[in-house]
This record gives structure tokens, C-alpha cells and sequence, in this order.
């Protein structure tokens, strides 16, 4: 099964499981109907921007639909520019975005996801 397949079944036991139609979750997400039918089918390619939005309607973090990440490689040196600290392969920082900051790695390719959290107002 192709990547977007699988993030698109999982998105649809999520709702099922939550009991909404597709129309509910739509509405209550802000998301179209035709994208979330899309992304159901495996036929779009999810983004974090296009999974957030039903996500969070269904009161379910990213990781729900996303599955496992997958190994991580590399060392990392991030955080604010003042004072970057390094992250081992598999490792995980959590840091204020709202102050200069880097991402650097460290000896050689590094790989990693950003997710940015914005509060609610």
C-alpha cells in the first residue's frame, strides 16, 4: 500500500471510529469535503497542513495518521542561536519559536521533523 493509502485509511477509521460522516467532519474541521474524501482515498497527498485541520477536529494528534516516524539519522545541533544544544538520533527538542534559532547538523546528513504549534488565541 502507497504511502498517502495508508494515511488516508487511517484518517478514515479515525472518523468512523469517532462517528462522524464525512459531511461532520468537513464542517466541523474547515476542511472541504472533496479534500477529505481525497485524502481518505489515497488519492491526494497528505501534508501535515492537510492532516492537522480533521486531526484536530477529531481531537486526535498528527501521529494518529501519520504512523510511526520513521528512524532518525544523524546528530542535530538546535535551539535558540544563543545557545544551540545537540539532539541524538531519535532524540526530540522542544523550544520557543518566537526567538532567532538553528537547525545545524552535526558531522554529517541529519534528518528530522518540525512541527510548529500555534496557541490558541
Amino acid at each position: 500500500m502507497e504511502p498517502a493509502q495508508e494515511v488516508g485509511e487511517l484518517l478514515r477509521r479515525l472518523r468512523r471510529r469517532s462517528g462522524l460522516s464525512l459531511s461532520e467532519l468537513a464542517r466541523r474541521s474547515g476542511a472541504g469535503k472533496a479534500t477529505l474524501s481525497e485524502l481518505e482515498r489515497g488519492r491526494r497527498d497528505p501534508s501535515l497542513e492537510t492532516l492537522y485541520a480533521p486531526t484536530t477536529a477529531l481531537d486526535a494528534p498528527l501521529s494518529m495518521v501519520v504512523g510511526p516516524a520513521p528512524p532518525t539519522g544523524g546528530t542535530a545541533r538546535v535551539g535558540p542561536a544563543t545557545a544551540p544544544f545537540e539532539v541524538s538520533p531519535g532524540g526530540h527538542a522542544r523550544r520557543a519559536a518566537d526567538v532567532p534559532h538553528q537547525y545545524e547538523a552535526v558531522g554529517r546528513d541529519a534528518e528530522g521533523v518540525l512541527v510548529v504549534r500555534y496557541p490558541v488565541e
